[in-house]
C-alpha cells in the first residue's frame, strides 16, 4: 500500500517572516485564548509556510499560532511547507491555492501572485493561464497585497470592507484611502457605487473639489454623478433644504476653482473655449437675477421685522 508523504517539516520559529498582511488583524486577547487552547490539547490547525527563493518562510496561514507559540517560549515547531524558488514549483503552490481556497485571505493570494511573478518570470497573462483565472482576477489580488493602505487592510480582515471594494479602494491615492474607506462604510455604499466614484476620482475632467467631495463625503458626491441606487435613494430621503444646502456649498468651491484656473489663461486658450466661457457666463447672469432677487426678499423682510 502506497503512503502520501505531506511537506511537513520542523522549523525554527525566530527564521519565519511574519505575514504583515495576517499580523494587522491579529490582537492580543485572540493570541491569550490561542495560548490556552495549545495549552490544554496541543496545536490543532497546521500552519502553513511557503519557502521563496531567498530561503524565507513566509506564512500563509497561522501566524495567530505562531505568535502564541513564541509567547510560549516555544522555539520550534513543525509546518506544512511550500518551496517557490523555480518556476517547477508554480504547480506546487497553484495546489496549495485551490487546497486552501476558503482560508486564504485575498491579501494573502495577492502575495502568493506576487511570489510566482518574480519566480517564475511570468506576465500576469501567462499567470493567468496557468491559474485558469482572468487576468483581471489576477491584477486585482495583486493590487490588495501591493497598493492597499494597512488601515484598510485591517478593514478587509475584519470584514468591516469587502475584498471587492478594497480593489477598488486600492486605485486611489494611499494617502486617501483611508479615510474614503471610512466614509463608504459609514455611507453604506456599495461596491458599484464605489466603482463609479474612484473611476470619476481619476478622471481628468474631475474638478479638485468634487474629489474632495469623493473622499469625505461619498453620498453627497453621487449628487454630482450619473443615477444610482445610493443616488436615487439619497433624492428621496433627503428634505429638498439639505440638498440645496450642499448644492449652493458646492458651487461656491466651484467657483473658486474656476477663478484660480481661469486668472492666467493665455490669449489662445481664451479664443477655444470663448463659447463656453460665454454660456457660463449667461448661466450666471441668471443665477444672479435669480440670488438678486432673494436677497432682496431678505432684506425687506428683515426690515420689516427690525
Amino acid at each position: 500500500m502506497k503512503k502520501i508523504k505531506y511537506a511537513i517539516k520542523e522549523v525554527d520559529l525566530k527564521y519565519i517572516k511574519s505575514n504583515r498582511i495576517l499580523a494587522v488583524n491579529s490582537n492580543e486577547e485572540d493570541t491569550l485564548f490561542l495560548e490556552n487552547n495549545i495549552r490544554q490539547h496541543g496545536l490543532l490547525t497546521n500552519i502553513v509556510l511557503f519557502e521563496n527563493k531567498e530561503g524565507e518562510n513566509i506564512v500563509v496561514s497561522g501566524e495567530l499560532e505562531i505568535q502564541a507559540l513564541r509567547n510560549m517560549g516555544i522555539t520550534r515547531t513543525d509546518a506544512i511547507i511550500s518551496e517557490l524558488k523555480n518556476k517547477e514549483d508554480i504547480g506546487k503552490i497553484t495546489l496549495l491555492m485551490s487546497g486552501m481556497r476558503n482560508r486564504l485571505q485575498p491579501i494573502t493570494e495577492g502575495i502568493l501572485l506576487m511570489e510566482m511573478l518574480e519566480v517564475a518570470d511570468l506576465t500576469q497573462k501567462e499567470l493567468a493561464f496557468k491559474l485558469k483565472k482572468s487576468q483581471g482576477w489576477i491584477s486585482k489580488r495583486l493590487s490588495l497585497a501591493n497598493k492597499l493602505k494597512d488601515t484598510v487592510i485591517e478593514m478587509v480582515l475584519s470584514k468591516k470592507i469587502c475584498a471587492r471594494s478594497a480593489e477598488e479602494i486600492a486605485k486611489l491615492p494611499q494617502d486617501k484611502q483611508h479615510e474614503f474607506a471610512i466614509s463608504s462604510v459609514s455611507s453604506k455604499l456599495s461596491k458599484s457605487s464605489i466603482e463609479k466614484l474612484v473611476l470619476a476620482y481619476h478622471k481628468e475632467s474631475t474638478s479638485e473639489s468634487l474629489r474632495s467631495e469623493i473622499i469625505k463625503n461619498p453620498l453627497q458626491a453621487l449628487l454630482c454623478l450619473s443615477d444610482n441606487v445610493e443616488f436615487k435613494k439619497l433624492k428621496k430621503d433627503k428634505k429638498d433644504t439639505q440638498r440645496l444646502d450642499f448644492i449652493l456649498r458646492f458651487f461656491i468651491k466651484l467657483v473658486s476653482e474656476i477663478e484660480v484656473n481661469i486668472a492666467n489663461l493665455s490669449n489662445e486658450t481664451i479664443c477655444k473655449y470663448s463659447a463656453l466661457f460665454i454660456a457660463t457666463q449667461n448661466a450666471c447672469d441668471n443665477l444672479f437675477l435669480v440670488l438678486k432677487k432673494i436677497s432682496e426678499v431678505y432684506l425687506k423682510n428683515s426690515l420689516g421685522n427690525n
